[in-house]
């Protein structure tokens, strides 16, 4: 990343930033969890760099910077959509750079929603449970009912992704294809119905599996109105 960040100056748009060598994440696949990139400390050895690079999109605004957003940050809460590029290692990282720099809240609205972010009183950890997962997989939302929110992220408010961030640790450790299986299903482009059935079979699953303390409840089933709708419909 360090020896070809200058071939941005030659990329044919935002989009393509550090699109240089896409059979490398093609072929390996990597994922870039928090716990990755800060093993890394790839943002903290030079984040005036990192912070001066199109990540987000500001509402009425455009393309921004962490340095703009923060500004524009001191003068009252900025609705902002996620930057999203065609590597996905910086996509990913941009994800990182928010969470680190925002306390962030998911606003639900009738396209894909927007996230409103917060000035920090204090320099933001980000919770050990979270470490394992991608940047902002589990976003605050206002909405408790929906599990999946228009963006791709998770609820964090929701019960069931409350009980799941709790027991992660086990559950990757001793059922780690489980718990794949659960994000991935929430997260899939399948109708709502079809996730409702497999999400609830994994969990009648991790039942038998787990100890008991740290099994389901029947209530954390989910159900067509933990979705939200997609043009017009379920």
């Amino acid at each position: 990343m360090y020896a070809t960040r200058e071939l941005n100056e030659y990329a044919g748009s935002r989009q393509y930033l550090f699109a240089h060598f896409p059979k490398i994440e093609r072929h390996y696949r990597m994922r870039f969890t928090v716990e990755t990139i800060e093993k890394t400390r790839l943002y903290q050895m030079d984040k005036p760099y990192w912070d001066s690079l199109p990540c987000l999109q500001i509402e009425n605004k455009g393309s921004s910077t962490i340095d703009e957003a923060l500004k524009l940050a001191k003068e009252g809460p900025i609705n902002f959509r996620i930057g999203y590029f065609n590597n996905e290692f910086f996509s990913e990282f941009s994800q990182y750079m928010i969470e680190k720099n925002f306390l962030v809240t998911y606003i639900p609205r009738e396209k894909d929603g927007f996230y409103l972010p917060k000035m920090p009183e204090q320099e933001i950890t980000i919770d050990k449970e979270l470490k394992p997962f991608q940047p902002m997989t589990f976003l605050d939302c206002a909405d408790l009912e929906k599990v999946t929110l228009k963006n791709g992220s998770l609820n964090k408010q929701h019960p069931l992704c409350k009980w799941f961030i709790s027991w992660s640790a086990i559950i990757t450790r001793d059922f780690f294809y489980f718990g794949i299986q659960l994000t991935n299903e929430l997260l899939s482009e399948a109708q709502a119905a079809n996730k409702v059935i497999a999400v609830n079979e994994i969990l009648d699953r991790l039942r038998d599996l787990l100890p008991e303390e740290a099994r389901p409840p029947k209530n954390l089933d989910i159900s067509l109105e933990s979705f939200y709708p997609v043009g017009g419909h379920v």
